[in-house]
């Protein structure tokens, strides 16, 4: 089965511009998006245990920064 990963190195949240969409899109609820280290900055990251591998976020985000690899 696959799962999201996702490269926040060009992530929109890491350019500070608003974007939520593959947290709103995942069904599952696999998605959060939380405060990276002790930085103001926001990340997205995926909750392994609850991604399905459905892809939703991928096809979604606007910048492509999410892959689906195989577990």
């Amino acid at each position: 089965m696959a799962q999201a990963v996702i490269h926040t190195d060009n992530c929109l949240l890491q350019q500070n511009k608003e974007c939520d969409l593959c947290k709103f899109h995942c069904q599952y609820d696999a998605i959060e998006i939380t405060r990276a280290d002790a930085s103001q900055l926001t990340l997205p990251h995926v909750l392994v245990e609850k991604c399905t591998g459905c892809a939703a976020c991928k096809i979604i985000c606007p910048v492509q920064v999410i892959e689906m690899t195989l577990s």
